[in-house]
């Protein structure tokens, strides 16, 4: 799903619009409820928990509306009042939270009141695309070819699944004007790959049927193929299961929420972090964001395949029985870079002095660890 900005741009105070909220000056959709008697009211503050980390930023955006905003993400939480008058196939895409690149537009749609920058028609258009097998139940009508992205795609792919859709492509070396290119067939993984004179394939992305997009079908009998490729033997990672008990009590509470934490897998499934524990993970890591350390645990079937990193505490990451996969010259630049964002947020120029010579210490440190690994390997 894409963030659509130049439909909701946001702002620094977390609001969705590109101008100061006003009252409408007409009612849109007839007679706006009077929300004022809501009694359950929304309760967020800044750091508050939200499904995409602690709160930085909360906007009432009507009576019952609030806008949150995190560092990575953020959305919108609703009254028990203004949900329960959303449809319930609706309600059910989002739960309690309607995040800010798509699901919101459904909190638009059923309480335009709020929104009064949106156009008529727009948030139901959005909804239509995003979300057509709830919006169909929940409005009562058939979505039409054409009018929802998503089900375009979904009918398209369903289509072709026996056919070689293009997933790779690039210039052939020893042939100019041709393009190497890999097919995968859905049905079943194979791949293949073709031979395609560049015009040739430049005109087939042109000529999309509706739900195609840019996708382009391979065909064995015609376009030229060097036959089936063999897939290489996935190796699975080596899993480390369990943990440790932190010596401190704050540590192991910290330790017993993230264990009880819920993962929804692909497959619809949801296990808990001490389930995945025990099962055992790939290693652990960290990243920074926003000058934050934000530590991981990485989930992995085969070696050299995409994984998933599980956000923790830090106290989880000292206790979990898998290997660091960060290097000591990974540690120093992480120091640097939130080093360099407590450098950018300085006030005042004797603050901005101790934190430029704690930067270039951080970053010197980094640099040397750096050559010095370097130096090693290639010994």
């Amino acid at each position: 799903m894409t963030f659509l900005e130049a439909d909701h741009p946001r702002v620094d105070n977390g609001t969705f619009t590109d101008k100061p909220q006003t009252s409408p000056e007409v009612s849109l959709g007839g007679p706006a409820k009077d929300w004022g008697t809501v009694t359950v009211t929304v309760t967020v503050n800044e750091g508050s928990r939200t499904p995409w980390g602690p709160a930085d930023s909360v906007t009432d955006i009507a009576p019952g509306i609030v806008s949150v905003g995190t560092p990575g993400h953020g959305g919108l939480k609703l009254s028990r009042e203004r949900r329960a008058a959303i449809p319930k196939p609706l309600r059910d895409v989002a739960g309690i939270w309607f995040e800010e690149d798509c699901e919101w537009w459904i909190v638009a749609m059923h309480h335009p009141e709020a929104f009064p920058h949106i156009e008529d028609g727009v948030a139901e258009k959005r909804v239509r695309n995003w979300f057509p097998d709830a919006y169909e139940a929940a409005t009562g009508t058939t979505i039409a070819p054409g009018e929802s992205d998503v089900r375009d795609e979904a009918v398209w792919a369903k289509a072709h699944e026996n056919d070689f859709v293009l997933i790779s492509a690039r210039m052939d070396d020893d042939r100019p004007g041709v393009v190497r290119v890999i097919g995968r067939r859905a049905s079943d993984g194979t791949r293949q790959t073709f031979y395609v004179p560049k015009d040739e394939l430049d005109a087939r992305r042109l000529a999309a049927e509706p739900g195609q997009g840019h996708r382009v079908i391979l065909d064995p009998a015609s376009d030229e193929t060097s036959g089936p490729d063999v897939e290489p033997e996935k190796v699975p990672t080596v899993k480390h299961a369990g943990y440790s008990s932190p010596a401190t009590p704050g540590a192991r509470a910290r330790l017993a929420t993230d264990l009880a934490k819920r993962w929804r897998r692909d497959d619809g499934s949801v296990e808990t972090l001490a389930d995945i524990l025990e099962r055992g993970v790939a290693g652990k890591s960290s990243r920074v964001e926003n000058g934050k350390r934000i530590y991981f645990i990485r989930e992995q079937e085969f070696e050299g395949s995409s994984y998933a990193a599980l956000p923790v505490t830090k106290a989880t990451f000292d206790a979990v029985n898998a290997p660091d996969g960060r290097s000591a010259a990974d540690v120093a630049y992480q120091d640097a870079q939130i080093a360099e964002h407590k450098l950018h947020r300085a006030d005042g120029w004797t603050e901005r002095q101790k934190l430029q010579a704690a930067y270039n210490e951080a970053a010197r440190h980094a640099d040397e660890l750096r050559k010095a690994e370097a130096a090693a390997k290639e010994q």
